[in-house]
């Protein structure tokens, strides 16, 4: 609850992501021991959101210096390069992050769930 409030005073339009990331999960079914993996994180306010169903959410983006939760794994790193093994997450998530993308061929051929 503390969470919901603090998101929604920093900015009104994180309500509106916060609600679809809390709908989200509940359609998935996560867990606490589901492994999430955001990319393209932004502000990291919907990797915050994450983290209260999930005790494992891994946020990245290219550029950190953007993300207002210190408290989050912080990975620096692109949507077509990730640095993680095959099979090493259960949820991989990304929104609003493909026209910033170069390569969306070699973003999209395969993910850090190690399945693509």
């Amino acid at each position: 609850m503390l969470m919901s409030i603090l998101v929604d005073k920093l900015n009104p339009s994180f309500r509106i992501r916060r609600q679809e990331i809390e709908m989200i999960m509940d359609e998935l079914h996560i867990g606490k021991d589901t492994r999430i993996l955001e990319i393209g994180c932004g502000t990291g306010v919907q990797s915050l959101c994450m983290s209260q169903k999930s005790d494992c959410v891994v946020t990245s983006d290219v550029d950190l210096e953007n993300v207002k939760f210190r408290n989050l794994c912080l990975v620096k790193c692109s949507g077509e390069y990730l640095p993680f093994r095959d099979g090493g997450f259960d949820v991989v998530y990304s929104s609003n992050v493909l026209e910033h993308i170069r390569d969306k061929g070699l973003a999209l051929g395969g993910d850090a769930k190690g399945d693509g």
